[in-house]
């Protein structure tokens, strides 16, 4: 990448570029980062997210930064619990933590 294209795409330890797990900005305009693929992080993509790799936060949050930001209704550092139902007694918290008294 970069204007003579002479500097290389960051790789994982497996040797692949963004470590097999996203497409690096490369080319005359690129600035060798990478686009990580679902459930994957870091510079070279060689870090994964919490929660299964082919569903990341059990799909039932994002991965930002390698954390789970939670959807409304779930709790837990992969996103895996759900808040019990009905909420007669509680409810979920913005940050998905079930406030139960």
């Amino acid at each position: 990448f970069g204007p003579s294209c002479h500097y290389p795409c960051p790789m994982g330890p497996n040797g692949a570029i963004c470590g097999g797990h996203g497409a690096c900005n490369d080319g005359a305009g690129g600035d060798g980062s990478c686009a990580c693929d679902a459930g994957y992080f870091g510079h070279d993509c060689t870090e994964t997210c919490p929660g299964p790799a082919h569903s990341p936060c059990h799909g039932n949050g994002a991965c930002e930064g390698g954390a789970c930001v939670c959807n409304a209704g779930f709790y837990g550092a992969d996103c895996g619990q759900s808040c019990p139902t009905p909420l007669s007694t509680g409810t979920c918290e913005d940050e998905a933590t079930c406030a139960v008294p």
